[in-house]
């Protein structure tokens, strides 16, 4: 047997191999939804359809945060291409991470 070193992400627990690539989307540094308080989960509530891709379909709408405060209306995709940093001012970090 071989002895391998792996890293663990202090939020959301998963493991790699190198300690330094992994950005992780519940690091409250980023200030999103994934971790703060008033984020009760995501929603597809608006799906309207889907775009036929040979093997199937792909929703035109994306997951929303279901927001006890209705911060602002950024859905999953939006957060992500913004680096996981929405800064938002209503952002109090969640207690169960």
């Amino acid at each position: 047997m071989k002895e391998i070193k792996v890293y663990q992400c202090e939020y959301c627990k998963k493991l790699f191999r190198t300690p330094n690539r992994h950005v992780c989307k519940f690091n409250p540094k980023f200030r999103n939804c994934h971790s703060c308080k008033f984020c009760r989960g995501f929603t597809d509530e608006d799906y309207i359809g889907g775009v036929d891709v040979g093997v199937g379909t792909i929703p035109t709408n994306m997951l929303y945060p279901i927001c006890m405060k209705d911060c602002g209306d950024y859905s999953a995709l939006e957060i992500c291409e913004m680096g996981y940093n929405l800064n938002c001012s209503e952002y109090p970090l969640a207690y169960c991470i």
